[in-house]
């Protein structure tokens, strides 16, 4: 039986939305070979903006998105040494702001975004939060203590008290990327999206 296929039988819960603040939600829905339901693809919040996104989801993902250089970002002091690296349309959501990273123009991102949007299965959301260099032990307490049924945090360390974590260590060495493969030697995200 080809991969793809047995990875799709086991999933007994198809139909839902992934939020994610990086682009780990789309790897998930390409391990799985399934339609993308969610417009959290291809792009990355700085980890406080997506706590800000998350706490009040349905008012964000309700706007409009708008266009910005990466010198309109409230950002730019920290990605001023790798400007000219930023090829990529930015866009604010009100006071959030979201980086396209995989996406050639803003056309791309309207069509993409607001065609998404309306997948959106708010009754099987699954948020996921994937630490970066912008998180600190804040953002991920706050993350946990966010009101969605089905959440988790990958993280870089072990934090006991934190019941959404789920510490995947390799992420301190220098270069990793987030990888479905390499989660899944610590975290069963079958049964997670099942249960």
């Amino acid at each position: 039986m080809d991969t793809k296929i047995k990875l799709t039988s086991q999933l007994k819960n198809k139909d839902f939305s992934i939020i994610c603040n990086n682009c780990l939600g789309g790897y998930i829905y390409q391990y799985y070979n399934i339609e993308y339901r969610t417009p959290t693809l291809g792009l990355f919040f700085l980890s406080k903006d997506y706590i800000k996104f998350l706490e009040n989801i349905k008012f964000y993902i309700s706007g409009k998105l708008e266009f910005i250089t990466v010198k309109e970002s409230i950002y730019y002091d920290n990605f001023k040494a790798f400007e000219e690296e930023i090829n990529f349309p930015i866009a604010r959501l009100e006071d959030v702001e979201i980086f396209f990273m995989h996406y050639k123009n803003k056309e791309e991102v309207i069509d993409k975004w607001y065609r998404r949007l309306n997948k959106i299965n708010w009754n099987n959301l699954i948020v996921i939060m994937a630490e970066n260099e912008t998180c600190d032990y804040e953002v991920i307490r706050k993350f946990d203590s966010l009101p969605f049924t089905k959440k988790i945090c990958f993280t870089k360390d072990e934090y006991p008290d934190i019941k959404s974590s789920c510490c995947i260590e390799e992420m301190n060495k220098s270069g990793a990327q987030w990888t479905v493969e390499l989660i899944t030697n610590h975290f069963n995200i079958t049964n997670f999206i099942n249960n």
